[in-house]
């Protein structure tokens, strides 16, 4: 009994930052994360730090801003998915890491995008899935590099392992 509740917390210390990011990703689908939206904070941001920014130049620095979060957004749920599938019970997983990740990613961007072209206020992008791959690419590809180099490093474990004592 002991030995399968520790499995269990095992599993959602190890899935829970992938499906709560998940949620982030598909929240800011929706209205909130609109370009009406989201200039509401990024263009006082860019009148402080660029007083007199001509307009068109504003709307290319928005773009920008929208398109780089598209990038973090699933370079972040690209590295959690790679961390739960690193350290999973199954063997499949654990050996095919990166494609898996990069899958999970892939269904998660095609749905986000997908979703959005259904909504009045958004507009689904292939491009934005282009973009929504090239941040889970390129954080899978360090992922692997760092993981090469330090396999048993804290950060591809993120699960609780007891002690030899504790079991």
């Amino acid at each position: 009994m002991v030995q399968n509740t520790f499995e269990w917390r095992e599993r959602i210390f190890r899935y829970a930052p992938v499906i709560l990011w998940a949620g982030v990703v598909l929240y800011l689908a929706t209205s909130a994360g609109s370009a009406s939206e989201t200039s509401r904070f990024i263009g006082p941001l860019l009148d402080f730090f660029f007083p007199g920014m001509a307009a068109e130049n504003r709307q290319i620095v928005h773009f920008l801003v929208r398109k780089t979060a598209h990038f973090t957004e699933y370079g972040i749920f690209a590295f959690f998915a790679a961390r739960a599938f690193l350290s999973s019970s199954k063997d499949i997983l654990r050996r095919r890491w990166f494609i898996f990740a990069l899958f999970a990613a892939l269904i998660l961007a095609v749905f986000d995008e997908g979703g959005q072209a259904f909504r009045p206020d958004r507009t689904g992008a292939l491009g934005d899935v282009f973009v929504d791959m090239l941040g889970a690419v390129t954080i899978l590809v360090i992922t692997a590099l760092i993981h090469r180099k330090y396999p048993d490093h804290i950060i591809f474990s993120p699960t609780l392992s007891p002690s030899a004592n504790d079991r």
